[in-house]
């Protein structure tokens, strides 16, 4: 089982989702992200993967607490 980390980045003028170096969307807000974060690690949980979420704090990484809820599948497409 591989292990995921989704981390929540701030770039110039939005946030983004890093994930073994590669970028992913485009986001207005630190929550709008962490939010997709979330719904991408209980997607990789339901296929086996140990994942997390972490948010960029300065120099160093800070773990956002994974809460067990229902989340919507993310669209594929």
């Amino acid at each position: 089982m591989s292990s995921r980390d989704y981390v929540v980045v701030e770039n110039d003028d939005h946030w983004s989702i890093d994930l073994n170096g590669h970028r992913a969307g485009s986001f207005d807000t630190e929550s709008a992200a962490t939010e997709a974060a979330r719904r991408l690690a209980k997607e990789a949980r339901g296929l086996g993967h140990a994942s997390r979420v972490m948010a960029r704090r300065g120099d160093r990484l800070v773990e956002v607490p994974f809460e067990e809820k229902s989340f919507a599948p993310i669209a594929r497409g």
